[in-house]
């Protein structure tokens, strides 16, 4: 299965460990390009921008911590 992890509140680490380990093809966003959490592990990829992901994890799982943020933005991708 195709997660995307969309993390503004930078907790995700854990769940994108746990989703890869068990097989899944996961893309995961934070929202602060200066933070290093997870760089040089295995198992998932870090995105700059979770839009362009959008249409990859369509058929997937869609995961948004905090998603107060960007609530406005996330609803554009309800129709498509």
């Amino acid at each position: 299965m195709r997660i995307l992890i969309i993390d503004v509140e930078h907790l995700g680490l854990d769940f994108v460990l746990r989703c890869s380990d068990a097989g899944h093809e996961v893309r995961w966003y934070m929202d602060d390009a200066k933070l290093r959490d997870g760089e040089g592990m295995k198992g998932f990829k870090r995105v700059d921008t979770w839009k362009d992901s959008m249409s990859w994890a369509k058929e997937g799982l869609i995961l948004c911590t905090g998603n107060h943020k960007l609530i406005k933005e996330l609803d554009r991708f309800r129709d498509l």
